[in-house]
């Protein structure tokens, strides 16, 4: 059976677009003798599809990383949050906890569930499942947690660990144990990615030179970081990519550039003489194909020629006018994804190839056979079904017809494998009956080679068909453990793996003789031999591995992962040395010399279902077989792109509301149907015709603005009936699932408009809208007079409360005036004549009685001073208080022999302050400096005023004296409780040190003014 290759979706504007490309390539290379202008134009136009299909999602977000999950969902990292878009509209993602941003990282997929990304603070593992995140962080040696600048680049899902920089160090993080192990320190640079063909990661900076860090994740030596030798400088672009295996491909503002890995000598890619110009991002989404933004010319395509040299450059048209995008990614599907900061996500699918697909029916495949000339599949619902391969036919076998196969490979589940041993095995090792083995080993699995058939029991036994008997291997013993695989290459080397543990290899000749183990964790399906290069492949669990065969037997194989992200199920060589492989749900092909992947999934016509373990090999010719849980495919590498014919959609036996019938003549150019909103209930056939096999097709179909989801027959016609419709417009489509496999061959699209009602016309609607809006208006009418009212209530209790404040300052300040006119005229006549009576005094005693009525004259006109200014309202400042606060302290201190430092801070803002408060602060500073001349025994003293946070306002007054031991002073004794109560009067406090070298007083309060 051949199989029939890919076949382009085409529409009419991507025939036009692809047909144009290659008519303008083939003029310019005519034209200016342009060498690569034709396979460039060529290649083009086979991507022409994707061009005219560019899905552009507006996005405001700042997008740093994007990646796509397993289920199809695109996962987009910002500043700000994690989004997520399904093909239809981006949502958050609600990922990350408040606090957390900047995302740092792509995204990975463990595969339980769980996304695995960095930000900017630390490690997020976000469960889906559940929806909940859980964040890790690095301890710092001195204690605590570092809190910052962490960059998850590789991610293992076989070992659950994470490889991430935290600063400028390299750590592996496990999930087993939720620990951090440090790899190296002192790494430059911000962003890391890893080499597609080897260990080697790359480091560089945003705006530095970059380099190779030599790391292996499976190692634990100190790497070295090499930087390249020749870089411009400037900020690079998004990651260097991987065009060879010592070969890089380094993008940044001077343009693009290759590099040697062995010697990191840069070398710049100049096309007509000149660099590229300021790359933001480059991108190779197929082989020898780049796409690359740059700041002033937008997007270009850039071909590449078998040098790695520049052959062809042309703008990419799509985008038109839109802003270029600052970061491109690639998916493991192959789509690309571009991302502008703040304006757009798009994103579009270079190519797609489809292949032969048999179907088996409802059912899933178990296992099976292969002999030169026909495959056996066995059903677990029982049936068999098999393909002869000269005449191509695949069918179901009847019950009891016998199948002649040697056996020679097997495939499948491990409990259907038993079925397809032979009788003497069944009774030697499986039959309670046997006199020989009471006890017998169960069978564990069964392993299919070249020309050889064995199995493993559970006891760690090895035995071998040959010639009708099981004989028991002469092998090394397993010590009871599990022989999980083994394979002989005839004339070269023997393979066992034991308990998922370890790979061992045999000598032929002699296969008790270990030539060497190797440390495996992990699974191993299928095994292929490259003879020509002295290579074997192993499918495992965690991916294609790739064993180098000794040129001398004793020396250390060691594997190298080739595919490590999905666990291969099965590979196969076939003629021409090109390696195929199969992983869940996907079909990939690997060419050794080029170490380039080609991967084709169920989107590129390999059929549904999953891909079973060890499920392929070779056919008669140059054809190969892998089998799925579901289907067959069959594939021939020489010719993989052929086209197929498109399969017609046919709508049939319409009724409307389940009376009126439209005749099949009618329905054949109708492309709209108007339905009444009391008779909206359709239903109608729809069958898929293709001519080479009426009875495999299939059709799938939704009506779009009802139901988005593809809803696939399982019958060549179907009856579709939808009822009780909601007004509106529809447009219902349908396409073929023709007999290979191919979706959307051929389409039907029918739009469907039901009548709307009268209350949900517009006229209805604007009358009831008015209605609500008067209504809303007399509403707001009456709130907004009431809030008026209020306020004029407000305004009028302002005014009383004025009025009064008014009053009382008022009667304050004449107070102060009738004080400052009659007590103080009358104190200053005491005070005059006091001293007259002193000069006159003849006796002693006179003078002492005469010079005490002057000190208490004096001390009065003092304390009249301070309560006059104290009730004056031009005083109430704290600007006011301050100088009177500094002149009182001068005169007060230098009277008697004392050095004062007044500093007052600039930034300190005047505020007002009521009397009280400026009264209580100035007697709270009195006492302070009265004790200072009376108990401190200091000859300097300090005064600072400065503003705090919140709006307070601070005083400090110190004093270099002797200090004092406040335990030891009575209660009152110096006024320390008088000040402390004046202090609580203003809502403020008061605080005192006090030590040998001095004390100091620290008031805090609040000024009047503060809206704190």
């Amino acid at each position: 059976m051949k199989c029939k290759s890919a076949e382009w979706n085409t529409s009419l504007k991507e025939m036009i677009s692809a047909a144009a490309a290659m008519l303008f390539g083939w003029v310019y290379s005519s034209l200016c003798n342009w060498r690569w202008a034709p396979q460039f134009f060529l290649s083009v136009a086979c991507v022409g599809s994707v061009l005219a299909q560019l899905n552009v999602v507006p996005f405001a977000e700042t997008c740093g990383f994007i990646s796509r999950s397993p289920d199809g969902l695109v996962y987009l990292g910002t500043l700000e949050d994690v989004y997520v878009y399904d093909g239809l509209a981006i949502r958050p993602g609600s990922m990350i906890r408040r606090g957390s941003h900047n995302i740092q990282s792509p995204f990975f997929f463990d595969g339980r569930g769980n996304v695995w990304f960095s930000c900017y603070d630390g490690l997020v593992r976000y469960d889906r499942n559940t929806r909940t995140s859980q964040k890790f962080q690095c301890r710092i040696q001195a204690g605590g947690f570092h809190n910052s600048d962490y960059y998850a680049f590789d991610f293992d899902s076989i070992r659950r660990e994470v490889l991430l920089k935290q600063g400028t160090d390299v750590y592996r993080f496990s999930e087993r144990d939720s620990s951090f192990k440090l790899l190296v320190r002192g790494i430059p640079g911000r962003r890391m990615c890893r080499n597609d063909y080897g260990n080697q990661y790359f480091c560089y900076y945003y705006t530095d030179e970059p380099g190779i860090l030599d790391l292996d994740s499976a190692s634990v030596n100190i790497p070295k970081f090499r930087p390249v030798t020749g870089w411009p400088g400037g900020k690079m672009a998004q990651e260097m990519l991987s065009l060879a295996p010592d070969r890089l491909l380094i993008a940044g503002e001077g343009g693009l550039f290759l590099a040697e890995i062995s010697n990191l000598a840069l070398k710049p890619m100049l096309w007509r003489g000149q660099p590229v110009g300021d790359v933001l991002c480059v991108v190779m989404p197929m082989q020898d194909y780049l796409l690359v933004s740059t700041r002033d010319r937008g997007v270009l395509e850039v071909a590449l020629d078998p040098g790695g040299s520049i052959a062809a450059i042309r703008p990419f048209g799509p985008l038109g006018e839109l802003p270029a995008p600052e970061q491109m990614f690639v998916d493991a599907g192959g789509t690309v994804f571009l991302s502008s900061y703040g304006h757009y996500i798009a994103h579009f699918l270079p190519g797609k190839q489809k292949f032969r697909v048999l179907r088996f029916g409802q059912f899933t495949a178990g296992s099976g056979r292969f002999a030169q000339d026909r495959l056996v599949l066995n059903a677990l619902s029982g049936k068999q079904f098999a393909l002869e391969i000269p005449g191509d036919a695949f069918r179901e076998l009847a019950p009891g017809e016998e199948v002649a196969l040697p056996p020679e490979r097997s495939f499948g589940k491990n409990k259907l494998l038993i079925e397809a041993l032979p009788k003497k095995y069944l009774q030697t090792f499986v039959s309670p009956e046997n006199e020989k083995y009471r006890h017998p080993p169960q069978v564990f699995r069964l392993h299919a080679g070249d020309g050889d058939w064995m199995l493993s029991s559970t006891d760690g036994r090895l035995f071998r068909w040959n010639a009708g008997t099981w004989e028991e291997q002469d092998c090394p013993s397993a010590g009871g453990k599990l022989i999980n695989f083994c394979a002989h290459v005839p004339g070269v080397l023997s393979l066992s793996a034991v308990n998922l543990e370890m790979l061992r290899f045999h000598d032929p000749e002699d296969p008790q003789k270990i030539i060497s183990k190797i440390p495996f964790s992990g699974d191993i399906y299928r095994a292929a031999f490259d003879n020509r290069r002295q290579l074997i492949y192993l499918a495992t669990t965690q991916g294609l591995l790739q064993l180098q065969l000794p040129q001398w037997r004793d020396s250390l194989i060691s594997p190298r992962p080739v595919v490590g992200e999905n666990a291969c199920r099965c590979v196969v060589l076939d003629r021409q040395g090109t390696l195929w492989l199969t992983t869940r749900h996907r079909l990939l092909r690997y060419h050794p010399e080029k170490a380039k992947f080609e991967v084709y999934s169920e989107a590129d016509g390999t059929g549904p279902g999953s891909f079973l373990e060890g499920g392929c090999g070779l056919l008669k010719g140059d054809s190969l077989y892998f089998v799925k849980d579901q289907c067959l495919v069959v594939v021939d590498p020489n010719r993989i792109r052929l086209q197929s014919v498109p399969v017609p959609v046919i709508l049939s036996n319409m009724s409307i509301h389940y009376g009126q019938n439209i005749a099949d003549d009618s329905l054949a150019g109708m492309t709209s149907l108007f339905l009444s909103y009391r008779r909206n209930a359709v239903g109608f056939d729809v069958q898929a015709v293709d001519y080479s096999d009426p009875a495999s097709a299939r059709v799938r179909y939704r009506l779009e603005g009802h139901n988005e989801r593809w809803i696939v027959s399982d019958q060549p016609r179907t009856h579709v009936q939808y009822a009780l419709l909601s007004p509106g417009r529809y447009r219902f489509v349908a396409e073929a699932i023709s007999t290979d496999g191919t979706v959307g061959s051929g389409r039907r699209i029918l739009h469907l408009e039901v009548e709307r009602p009268y209350w949900m016309r517009w006229w209805f609607r604007m009358a009831v809208a008015a209605a609500i809006l008067g209504m809303g208006l007399v509403v707001f009418r009456a709130y907004y007079l009431r809030q008026i009212e209020r306020r004029d209530l407000v305004l009028r209790e302002q005014k009383l409360l004025l009025d009064r404040q008014q009053a009382i300052e008022k009667e304050r300040s004449r107070i102060a005036a009738e004080m400052h006119d009659d007590l103080g005229s009358g104190l200053t006549t005491i005070r005059y004549l006091s001293s007259r009576a002193l000069r006159a005094a003849s006796t002693e005693e006179e003078r002492l009685q005469i010079g005490r009525i002057a000190e208490q004259s004096n001390d009065l006109v003092r304390s009249m001073s301070e309560i006059i200014w104290a009730l004056n309202v031009r005083n109430d400042s704290l600007y006011n208080l301050l100088a009177y606060l500094r002149r009182y302290a001068f005169e007060y201190l230098e009277d008697r022999g004392l050095q004062i430092e007044w500093n007052q801070a600039a930034s300190l803002q005047d505020a007002p302050l009521s009397g009280e408060k400026r009264r209580n602060v100035h007697l709270i500073a009195k006492e302070a400096l009265h004790n200072i001349v009376r108990h401190s025994g200091a000859s300097r003293v300090l005064v600072h005023a400065k503003e705090e946070n919140g709006g307070f306002v601070s005083i400090s007054i110190c004093d270099n004296g002797h200090g004092f031991d406040p335990a030891s002073i009575r209660d009152g004794a110096n006024g320390l409780e008088n000040m402390q109560r004046r202090a609580a009067r203003i809502s403020g406090k008061l605080d005192v040190a006090t030590s040998p070298e001095g004390t100091c007083l620290h008031l805090h309060f609040m000024a009047d003014g503060s809206t704190h």
